[in-house]
Protein backbone atom coordinates (compact mmCIF):
# COMPACT_ATOMS: atom_id res chain seq x y z
CA UNK A 1 0.00 0.00 0.00
CA UNK A 2 0.95 3.25 -1.04
CA UNK A 3 1.52 6.34 1.49
CA UNK A 4 -1.74 8.49 -0.34
CA UNK A 5 -3.51 4.92 -0.01
CA UNK A 6 -2.83 4.67 3.60
CA UNK A 7 -3.37 7.81 4.44
CA UNK A 8 -6.84 7.73 3.08
CA UNK A 9 -7.45 5.12 5.61
CA UNK A 10 -7.27 7.96 8.19
CA UNK A 11 -10.71 10.13 8.77
CA UNK A 12 -10.81 13.45 7.51
CA UNK A 13 -8.44 12.89 4.97
CA UNK A 14 -10.81 11.89 2.15
CA UNK A 15 -12.00 14.38 -0.20
CA UNK A 16 -13.96 14.17 -3.72
CA UNK A 17 -13.83 18.08 -3.09
CA UNK A 18 -12.30 20.61 -6.30
CA UNK A 19 -11.46 23.45 -3.74
CA UNK A 20 -11.92 25.68 -6.74
CA UNK A 21 -8.00 27.64 -5.83
CA UNK A 22 -8.13 29.34 -9.15
CA UNK A 23 -11.51 30.83 -9.05
CA UNK A 24 -11.45 32.57 -5.21
CA UNK A 25 -9.31 35.61 -5.85
CA UNK A 26 -12.72 36.15 -8.06
CA UNK A 27 -15.49 38.18 -5.67
CA UNK A 28 -17.56 38.47 -8.37
CA UNK A 29 -17.33 34.65 -9.46
CA UNK A 30 -17.97 33.49 -5.51
CA UNK A 31 -20.44 35.82 -4.81
CA UNK A 32 -23.05 34.52 -8.06
CA UNK A 33 -22.26 30.98 -6.67
CA UNK A 34 -23.15 31.70 -2.91
CA UNK A 35 -26.36 33.25 -4.33
CA UNK A 36 -26.96 30.11 -6.70
CA UNK A 37 -29.57 27.30 -6.49
CA UNK A 38 -26.21 25.58 -6.49
CA UNK A 39 -25.32 26.68 -3.29
CA UNK A 40 -24.85 24.45 -0.38
CA UNK A 41 -23.99 25.80 3.58
CA UNK A 42 -22.35 24.40 6.69
CA UNK A 43 -23.50 26.37 9.24
CA UNK A 44 -20.99 26.30 12.50
CA UNK A 45 -21.64 27.46 15.85
CA UNK A 46 -19.67 28.09 19.31
CA UNK A 47 -17.03 25.40 17.38
CA UNK A 48 -20.28 22.89 16.77
CA UNK A 49 -22.21 22.28 13.20
CA UNK A 50 -25.39 21.90 12.88
CA UNK A 51 -26.29 18.28 11.84
CA UNK A 52 -29.19 15.65 12.15
CA UNK A 53 -28.56 12.43 14.54
CA UNK A 54 -30.91 10.01 13.04
CA UNK A 55 -31.15 7.80 11.38
CA UNK A 56 -27.37 8.64 10.56
CA UNK A 57 -25.41 11.71 11.34
CA UNK A 58 -25.31 13.95 8.58
CA UNK A 59 -24.25 18.03 8.46
CA UNK A 60 -27.44 19.69 7.62
CA UNK A 61 -27.04 21.72 3.75
CA UNK A 62 -28.97 24.31 4.09
CA UNK A 63 -29.69 26.40 1.01
CA UNK A 64 -29.30 30.07 -0.61
CA UNK A 65 -32.61 31.02 -0.90
CA UNK A 66 -33.20 29.85 3.23
CA UNK A 67 -30.02 31.98 4.50
CA UNK A 68 -31.67 34.92 2.69
CA UNK A 69 -35.09 34.26 3.98
CA UNK A 70 -33.55 33.52 7.49
CA UNK A 71 -31.80 36.84 7.56
CA UNK A 72 -29.09 34.69 9.71
CA UNK A 73 -25.87 36.49 11.72
CA UNK A 74 -23.27 35.70 10.19
CA UNK A 75 -19.69 36.21 11.37
CA UNK A 76 -17.28 34.18 8.99
CA UNK A 77 -17.90 32.97 5.38
CA UNK A 78 -15.90 30.22 4.01
CA UNK A 79 -15.67 29.42 0.17
CA UNK A 80 -14.62 25.28 0.44
CA UNK A 81 -15.17 24.13 -3.11
CA UNK A 82 -17.35 22.29 -5.76
CA UNK A 83 -17.71 18.68 -5.53
CA UNK A 84 -20.52 17.67 -8.08
CA UNK A 85 -23.61 20.28 -9.03
CA UNK A 86 -22.95 21.54 -5.93
CA UNK A 87 -20.57 24.55 -4.47
CA UNK A 88 -20.10 24.50 -0.63
CA UNK A 89 -20.00 26.98 1.69
CA UNK A 90 -19.40 27.56 5.85
CA UNK A 91 -20.87 29.60 7.96
CA UNK A 92 -19.78 30.55 11.32
CA UNK A 93 -23.03 32.16 12.50
CA UNK A 94 -23.83 33.99 15.79
CA UNK A 95 -27.15 34.54 16.83
CA UNK A 96 -29.02 30.82 16.60
CA UNK A 97 -33.04 32.53 17.68
CA UNK A 98 -34.28 31.89 14.04
CA UNK A 99 -33.11 28.27 13.60
CA UNK A 100 -35.88 27.11 15.95
CA UNK A 101 -38.83 26.35 13.98
CA UNK A 102 -37.23 25.52 10.96
CA UNK A 103 -35.03 22.48 11.82
CA UNK A 104 -36.67 19.29 13.23
CA UNK A 105 -35.55 18.32 16.84
CA UNK A 106 -33.20 16.21 14.83
CA UNK A 107 -31.35 18.78 13.96
CA UNK A 108 -28.84 20.01 16.69
CA UNK A 109 -25.51 21.50 16.95
CA UNK A 110 -22.93 19.21 17.76
CA UNK A 111 -18.97 18.73 17.94
CA UNK A 112 -17.31 16.85 15.36
CA UNK A 113 -14.59 14.85 17.51
CA UNK A 114 -17.51 13.20 19.20
CA UNK A 115 -19.49 12.55 16.10
CA UNK A 116 -16.65 12.57 13.22
CA UNK A 117 -16.02 8.54 12.68
CA UNK A 118 -20.09 7.94 12.36
CA UNK A 119 -20.07 10.31 9.43
CA UNK A 120 -19.42 9.69 5.69
CA UNK A 121 -15.82 10.05 4.95
CA UNK A 122 -16.44 12.91 2.78
CA UNK A 123 -18.44 14.67 5.16
CA UNK A 124 -15.92 14.33 7.60
CA UNK A 125 -13.44 15.88 5.76
CA UNK A 126 -15.83 19.02 4.43
CA UNK A 127 -16.16 19.52 8.01
CA UNK A 128 -12.53 19.06 9.63
CA UNK A 129 -11.64 21.83 6.58
CA UNK A 130 -14.10 23.78 7.97
CA UNK A 131 -13.47 24.02 11.72
CA UNK A 132 -9.65 24.49 10.92
CA UNK A 133 -10.27 27.36 8.80
CA UNK A 134 -12.98 29.29 11.12
CA UNK A 135 -10.37 28.27 14.02
CA UNK A 136 -7.91 30.61 11.81
CA UNK A 137 -10.03 33.54 10.80
CA UNK A 138 -10.88 33.78 15.27
CA UNK A 139 -6.49 33.79 15.28
CA UNK A 140 -5.98 36.33 12.84
CA UNK A 141 -8.47 39.07 12.87
CA UNK A 142 -5.49 41.34 13.16
CA UNK A 143 -2.15 42.30 11.31
CA UNK A 144 1.26 40.30 12.86
CA UNK A 145 2.88 42.98 11.20
CA UNK A 146 0.98 46.17 11.81
CA UNK A 147 -2.13 45.28 14.59
CA UNK A 148 -4.12 46.62 12.43
CA UNK A 149 -7.59 44.77 11.97
CA UNK A 150 -7.38 42.09 8.91
CA UNK A 151 -10.69 41.69 6.15
CA UNK A 152 -11.07 38.25 4.85
CA UNK A 153 -10.74 37.96 1.44
CA UNK A 154 -10.24 35.13 -1.66
CA UNK A 155 -13.47 33.35 -0.70
CA UNK A 156 -12.08 33.18 3.05
CA UNK A 157 -8.62 31.67 2.21
CA UNK A 158 -6.69 35.16 3.21
CA UNK A 159 -7.01 38.08 5.04
CA UNK A 160 -5.69 41.25 4.21
CA UNK A 161 -4.49 43.80 6.75
CA UNK A 162 -6.80 46.98 6.26
CA UNK A 163 -3.91 49.51 6.59
CA UNK A 164 -3.43 51.01 3.61
CA UNK A 165 0.78 51.27 3.64
CA UNK A 166 0.65 47.94 5.34
CA UNK A 167 -1.95 45.89 2.88
CA UNK A 168 0.01 42.74 4.22
CA UNK A 169 -1.55 39.52 3.22
CA UNK A 170 -1.84 36.46 5.52
CA UNK A 171 -2.81 33.15 4.35
CA UNK A 172 -4.23 29.71 6.69
CA UNK A 173 -1.77 28.23 8.46
CA UNK A 174 -1.40 24.50 9.73
CA UNK A 175 0.73 23.09 12.39
CA UNK A 176 2.29 20.38 11.80
CA UNK A 177 3.02 17.69 14.62
CA UNK A 178 4.68 14.16 14.85
CA UNK A 179 3.20 10.98 16.05
CA UNK A 180 4.71 7.84 16.71
CA UNK A 181 3.91 4.26 17.19
CA UNK A 182 7.34 2.92 18.85
CA UNK A 183 8.22 -0.37 19.02
CA UNK A 184 10.76 -3.05 19.98
CA UNK A 185 10.55 -6.71 19.38
CA UNK A 186 6.70 -7.59 19.43
CA UNK A 187 5.74 -4.48 22.45
CA UNK A 188 4.35 -0.88 21.87
CA UNK A 189 5.28 2.06 24.17
CA UNK A 190 2.10 3.68 25.19
CA UNK A 191 1.97 6.65 27.56
CA UNK A 192 -0.81 9.01 28.87
CA UNK A 193 -0.98 12.49 29.94
CA UNK A 194 -2.60 13.39 33.16
CA UNK A 195 -5.76 15.49 31.65
CA UNK A 196 -6.63 12.45 29.76
CA UNK A 197 -9.83 10.54 30.56
CA UNK A 198 -9.27 8.12 33.02
CA UNK A 199 -7.40 5.10 31.60
CA UNK A 200 -6.67 6.07 28.02
CA UNK A 201 -3.52 5.76 26.57
CA UNK A 202 -1.84 6.36 23.07
CA UNK A 203 1.41 6.71 21.59
CA UNK A 204 3.91 9.60 21.55
CA UNK A 205 3.33 13.11 19.69
CA UNK A 206 4.66 16.76 20.35
CA UNK A 207 4.70 19.48 17.81
CA UNK A 208 7.70 19.84 15.00
CA UNK A 209 9.75 23.00 16.40
CA UNK A 210 11.48 25.37 13.77
CA UNK A 211 14.93 24.84 12.33
CA UNK A 212 14.36 20.20 12.26
CA UNK A 213 13.05 17.88 10.18
CA UNK A 214 9.72 16.00 11.14
CA UNK A 215 12.40 12.62 11.38
CA UNK A 216 14.36 15.10 14.05
CA UNK A 217 10.92 15.77 15.90
CA UNK A 218 10.04 12.64 16.13
CA UNK A 219 13.63 11.53 17.90
CA UNK A 220 13.58 14.39 20.29
CA UNK A 221 10.00 13.86 21.08
CA UNK A 222 10.23 10.46 22.27
CA UNK A 223 14.01 11.04 23.77
CA UNK A 224 12.39 14.11 25.98
CA UNK A 225 8.82 12.15 27.16
CA UNK A 226 10.73 9.07 27.90
CA UNK A 227 14.24 9.17 27.57
CA UNK A 228 14.29 6.42 24.82
CA UNK A 229 16.57 6.61 21.74
CA UNK A 230 15.47 5.36 18.40
CA UNK A 231 17.29 3.05 15.73
CA UNK A 232 14.74 3.62 12.95
CA UNK A 233 12.24 5.69 11.80
CA UNK A 234 9.51 5.39 9.37
CA UNK A 235 7.00 7.87 7.70
CA UNK A 236 3.08 5.67 8.48
CA UNK A 237 0.51 8.26 6.93
CA UNK A 238 -0.76 11.56 7.81
CA UNK A 239 -4.04 13.42 9.05
CA UNK A 240 -5.35 16.61 8.83
CA UNK A 241 -6.95 17.37 13.05
CA UNK A 242 -8.84 20.06 12.89
CA UNK A 243 -8.64 20.06 16.86
CA UNK A 244 -7.92 23.06 16.54
CA UNK A 245 -5.75 22.75 13.50
CA UNK A 246 -2.62 20.42 13.11
CA UNK A 247 -1.52 17.77 10.71
CA UNK A 248 -0.55 14.93 12.11
CA UNK A 249 2.52 13.01 10.45
CA UNK A 250 2.38 9.62 12.09
CA UNK A 251 5.54 7.57 11.87
CA UNK A 252 6.41 4.05 13.08
CA UNK A 253 9.87 3.45 14.68
CA UNK A 254 12.19 0.84 16.64
CA UNK A 255 13.84 1.40 20.04
CA UNK A 256 17.18 1.28 21.06
CA UNK A 257 16.21 -0.18 24.60
CA UNK A 258 12.86 -0.54 27.25
CA UNK A 259 14.38 1.60 29.69
CA UNK A 260 11.45 4.43 30.14
CA UNK A 261 11.86 7.50 32.72
CA UNK A 262 9.94 10.35 32.21
CA UNK A 263 12.43 13.68 31.56
CA UNK A 264 9.86 16.52 31.10
CA UNK A 265 6.83 15.93 32.79
CA UNK A 266 4.37 16.12 29.75
CA UNK A 267 3.44 12.19 30.31
CA UNK A 268 1.67 11.00 33.88
CA UNK A 269 3.25 7.40 32.96
CA UNK A 270 4.61 5.32 30.22
CA UNK A 271 5.09 1.54 29.61
CA UNK A 272 5.49 -1.41 27.28
CA UNK A 273 2.85 -3.53 26.27
CA UNK A 274 2.46 -7.08 24.12
CA UNK A 275 -0.83 -7.37 22.28
CA UNK A 276 -1.92 -9.67 24.43
CA UNK A 277 -1.23 -7.33 27.48
CA UNK A 278 -3.37 -4.60 25.71
CA UNK A 279 -6.13 -7.58 25.28
CA UNK A 280 -6.31 -8.08 29.09
CA UNK A 281 -6.08 -4.51 29.64
CA UNK A 282 -9.08 -3.49 27.65
CA UNK A 283 -11.22 -6.45 29.53
CA UNK A 284 -10.27 -5.32 32.42
CA UNK A 285 -11.17 -1.84 31.60
CA UNK A 286 -7.56 -0.35 32.84
CA UNK A 287 -6.55 0.37 29.66
CA UNK A 288 -8.28 2.44 26.59
CA UNK A 289 -6.66 3.12 23.13
CA UNK A 290 -7.84 6.58 21.60
CA UNK A 291 -10.81 7.11 19.62
CA UNK A 292 -11.10 5.61 16.13
CA UNK A 293 -11.66 8.72 14.63
CA UNK A 294 -7.70 9.56 15.28
CA UNK A 295 -4.51 8.25 13.68
CA UNK A 296 -2.81 7.78 17.09
CA UNK A 297 -5.41 4.66 17.05
CA UNK A 298 -4.80 3.41 13.38
CA UNK A 299 -0.80 3.14 14.36
CA UNK A 300 -1.84 1.10 17.16
CA UNK A 301 -3.86 -0.83 15.17
CA UNK A 302 -1.11 -1.96 12.50
CA UNK A 303 0.68 -2.49 14.89
CA UNK A 304 -1.62 -4.84 16.87
CA UNK A 305 -2.82 -6.40 13.23
CA UNK A 306 0.94 -7.22 12.61
CA UNK A 307 1.22 -9.36 15.99
CA UNK A 308 -2.65 -10.89 16.39
CA UNK A 309 -4.06 -13.47 14.93
CA UNK A 310 -7.13 -11.07 15.87
CA UNK A 311 -8.35 -7.44 14.22
CA UNK A 312 -8.23 -4.34 16.85
CA UNK A 313 -11.40 -3.39 15.97
CA UNK A 314 -13.08 -7.02 16.29
CA UNK A 315 -11.59 -7.37 19.79
CA UNK A 316 -13.14 -3.92 20.74
CA UNK A 317 -16.56 -4.92 19.38
CA UNK A 318 -16.57 -8.36 20.60
CA UNK A 319 -16.01 -6.75 23.44
CA UNK A 320 -18.77 -4.16 23.22
CA UNK A 321 -15.83 -1.36 23.44
CA UNK A 322 -17.64 1.53 21.87
CA UNK A 323 -15.75 4.04 19.48
CA UNK A 324 -15.51 7.43 21.93
CA UNK A 325 -14.77 7.63 25.30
Amino acid sequence: MDDLKRSLLNVFTYSNLDRMVDRRKDAEHLASLQTSLSARFVLFHQDQFLMSEEPNPAPVLVESGSIDRWQCSIETSVYLGCRGEHNYFALEIGDTSWLYGNFSDNANFVELRENGYSLKAEDATLLSYAKAMFHWHRAHGFCGVCGAATLAVQGGHCRRCTKPECAKLHFPRTDPAIIVAVTKDCKCLFGRQKAWPQYRYSVIAGFVEPGESVEQAVVREVLEETDISLDTVDYHSSQPWPFPGSIMLGFTATASSYQIRLNDGELQDAHWRSVDEVVDGLISGEFRVPPRLSIAYRLIEDWFNEHSSRKLSVVMDDLGIVRLW
